[in-house]
């Protein structure tokens, strides 16, 4: 008979293959917006999506930044986006979402040596790394949600500055795992993970802030001619789960992804879809996918949750 662990990799390739129309494809957005002169800064930018993300922003003719924690991966993605952009503007920073320290002297630095920025794509993120930080959360939590809220506010001044004459756009990249909760459960959150099911969880919550972070930036910001959008890239075959500490969580992964097919490329469309089209404006604050919106259940659009998640993360970076 075969092992429970051969069976439980059976269902999983037939339930990849079985949607794989609906996940592995994504619609192509297409812009001829001329973005010279404008900047773009992407977390994570050295890799998978955001290296996608980059790769498109630079056709454009914009001034592309990416940040990530590995330097050696970033100068190799720098090239790499020059050579299939023709776009020699792609300059790389070090950043490690995890240490607020780290994201405090990125800010300063960048704010430093870039005039403007125009869109903010809050992309890194990781799922599967187990351990709690200084502050008691969760590492995923630190990484996923308040480095991202931390790098923003920092950011804030620049934005707000130049809004009225040129609109900024901030992207957070979530995931539709963020329908794997219901509710933010600070107690869970300050919890190590244990098995495939608490990495799980523990992701869901950080991909729910994500959401609640872009409608409260919407609800502060908006009227000061900037926009935040949520997205969720599909089911992309990236290196996200490259710290994760769970071999069966590994392994789980891998057969989704092998089975379940999207590439960072159609994984980016909805980031482009969200940072270029005119019609998005009107929806700021909204969750999006595939190119196109999705209306979020009233727990996810709680704006009393998304509130508190503030408060408590401001908190969280003044301490």
């Amino acid at each position: 008979m075969p092992s429970k662990r051969v069976i439980f990799a059976a269902v999983v390739i037939i339930f990849g293959f079985f949607f794989q129309k609906k996940w592995g494809y994504s619609p192509i957005y297409k812009s001829n917006k001329d973005l010279k002169g404008k900047t773009v800064l992407i977390t994570g930018g050295n890799t998978g999506i955001g290296e996608a993300a980059a790769v498109e922003f630079a056709k454009l003719g914009a001034k592309v930044v990416i940040a990530s924690r590995n330097d050696i991966k970033s100068e190799k993605a720098r090239k790499n986006i020059i050579k299939e952009s023709g776009n020699s503007d792609v300059t790389t920073y070090h950043l490690d979402l995890e240490d607020q320290d780290s994201v405090r002297s990125f800010a300063k630095q960048f704010d430093a040596e870039q005039e403007h920025l125009d869109y903010l794509v809050n992309n890194a993120g990781v799922i599967g790394l187990r351990g709690l930080g200084e502050n008691g959360f969760t590492r995923v939590f630190n990484i996923n949600h308040l480095g991202h809220f931390l790098l923003t506010n920092l950011l804030m001044e620049k934005m707000t500055k130049q809004s009225k004459s040129r609109p900024v756009r901030i992207i957070n990249v979530s995931s539709g795992a963020y329908r794997m909760v219901t509710s933010l459960d600070y107690d869970a959150i300050q919890e190590d993970a244990t098995g495939v099911t608490g990495d799980f969880q523990v992701y869901g919550y950080t991909k729910l802030a994500n959401v609640y972070f872009s409608s409260e930036l919407h609800r502060r910001f908006s009227d000061s001619g900037i926009t935040a959008y949520t997205i969720h890239p599909g089911v992309v075959k990236t290196e996200i789960s490259r710290n994760n500490q769970n071999r069966l969580f590994q392994i789980f992964l891998n057969v989704v992804t092998s089975t379940i097919i999207r590439t960072p490329f159609l994984g980016a469309q909805t980031i482009m879809y969200c940072s270029l089209d005119d019609d998005v404006i009107k929806l700021s604050g909204e969750y999006f996918e595939d190119n196109s919106h999705s209306p979020l259940p009233g727990y996810a659009s709680d704006v009393e949750a998304a509130k508190k998640l503030w408060t408590e993360s401001l908190k969280l970076i003044s301490s």
